[in-house]
């Protein structure tokens, strides 16, 4: 089954990497579905939506930023007892959430 977490201490620097002036920035929500080793480390990341945001260069930005953000914090600390629960991740940046709104 694949989880989603909707904020992590990697994904609270996400927004600070935006782009200045970014234009909508609190709709700025990027979904990143992630795999993972063992070990915590990323073995794949993607934008769980990226045809219809493909063509946003802010959306693209913030989808790049939130990848960094993950692969920043590698490796994960999660327990090895329990990776077939977090082998896959869907990964949820929202700066509503995040952040308690703008």
């Amino acid at each position: 089954p694949r989880s989603t977490l909707s904020s992590s201490s990697a994904a609270s620097d996400v927004y600070k990497r935006q782009p200045i002036g970014a234009a909508g920035a609190e709709n700025l929500i990027v979904d990143i579905f992630m795999e993972f080793n063992k070990e915590g480390y990323v073995l794949k990341a993607e934008w769980v939506n990226r045809g219809m945001n493909s063509n946003n260069s802010f959306y693209k930005a913030a989808a790049n930023a939130a990848i960094r953000a993950v692969k920043d914090a590698e490796p994960m600390p999660l327990p090895v007892s329990k990776f077939k629960e977090w082998r896959t991740l869907t990964f949820r940046f929202d700066p509503a959430t995040m952040f308690g709104g703008y």
